[in-house]
């Protein structure tokens, strides 16, 4: 497959996470399509991450591996926030966006 292929569909998983951890945290009621959509989503996310890695052939810069920690971190961390935090929702995922803000920040800037 194409770098271009793989770009696009890391940026629409990318998307497709945080809109389902979104659902998640704001819904009243536990949406098991939410949940099952934002681990697919994420599985998808490494997928095309890996993808993209071998495309360009860069080893393992540290840029990669702090984007790899952030990635384990929400997807370990998130689901179980949404499901378990009942007050102060809107912090813990303001944390997640926070911290998808910093994985494209390294994506694009690439220190």
């Amino acid at each position: 497959m194409t770098y271009e292929f793989y770009k696009v569909l890391h940026i629409v998983s990318l998307i497709c996470m945080t809109g389902c951890l979104g659902i998640n945290f704001f819904s009243g009621t536990p949406r098991k399509w939410a949940r099952i959509g934002s681990m697919i989503a994420s599985f998808l996310l490494m997928v095309a991450g890996m993808g993209l890695l071998a495309k360009t052939k860069l080893g393992w810069p540290t840029w990669v591996i702090a984007k790899m920690a952030i990635w384990i971190l929400v997807a370990i961390s998130a689901p179980i926030m949404a499901k378990r935090i009942n007050d102060k929702k809107e912090f813990a995922f303001s944390g997640v966006l926070v911290l998808l803000s910093i994985a494209i920040i390294l994506a694009v800037i690439k220190p």
